[in-house]
């Protein structure tokens, strides 16, 4: 574990509940709220459009391109054998309506530009460090898609344009209770990364084989269509779709990175 990690860890306040702020309130508090390394949800974060509208938008812009989809059935396999390919928007998009759920893969993960979050009016949400995140990422995912419980390597604004999301959270000073295993997939991404994926599986939590789980403070969360989560570093989460879903959502990269909770920007 690094001693960025293990500072972050140490300074992290108690969370008792995940906060809600309106876009105004973040606005004039921004610097205090991501400084405190705690999550919150902001409110009416960008102007809604329709569902039917924001796909429109994502077709005109990519429709014809291939986006990468994965499938896997549990946890070990997301953390170690996931099944990866290419798919057409167009013929993704209509999947979600055409196919029973349990059969439309997640397209998770794909990298866009930022053209399409100026479409959609959402905002690079810290301007003096926009030079320090990665390319946004897009998230399209049929009912009952989900990521299995794991931590990613910066912290991350998640933008939920339709559709709901159920987010279970755990506090980054509960990471010893976790069982967390670092894994190919991160280090193939970035040698730096501190990606890890929990042997625990949320939907049948074996507590004999786990018996440290049972500490772990959890926080369970319903992200709506026009909010933001703040995730700080280190958290671990567990995403499922509620109903079919689209996301944008914004990392730092990890070259000189310094999670919020220590950066003072």
């Amino acid at each position: 574990m690094s001693l960025i990690f293990e500072r972050a860890k140490e300074i992290t306040p108690y969370c008792d509940s995940i906060r809600y702020f309106s876009k105004d309130y973040f606005d004039r508090n921004k610097k205090a709220l991501l400084n405190k390394g705690l999550p919150f949800i902001v409110t009416e974060c960008f102007p809604q459009s329709n569902s039917v509208d924001i796909y429109k938008i994502i077709e005109e812009y990519f429709g014809d391109n291939l986006i990468s989809v994965r499938s896997y059935s549990n946890t070990l396999e997301y953390a170690t054998n996931r099944y990866y390919e290419k798919i057409n928007v167009h013929d993704y998009l209509a999947s979600l309506n055409e196919y029973d759920n349990s059969v439309v893969p997640y397209a998770a993960n794909n990298e866009i530009d930022t053209t399409l979050l100026n479409l959609l009016n959402i905002e690079i949400p810290i301007k003096q460090l926009q030079n320090k995140f990665e390319k946004p990422k897009l998230w399209i995912g049929a009912k009952g898609n989900s990521t299995p419980l794991h931590r990613d390597s910066s912290d991350n604004f998640t933008y939920h344009l339709i559709g709901k999301k159920k987010w279970t959270l755990f506090s980054v000073k509960d990471e010893a209770y976790l069982y967390f295993e670092k894994n190919s997939y991160g280090i193939k991404a970035n040698a730096l990364s501190e990606f890890a994926v929990s042997e625990v599986d949320l939907d049948h939590i074996d507590l004999t084989r786990f018996p440290l789980f049972n500490k772990a403070t959890k926080h369970e969360i319903i992200a709506n269509e026009g909010e933001m989560l703040y995730l700080p570093y280190g958290w671990g989460h567990h995403v499922e779709n509620i109903s079919s879903s689209v996301m944008i959502n914004l990392w730092f990269k990890l070259e000189n990175y310094t999670p919020l909770i220590l950066e003072g920007f």
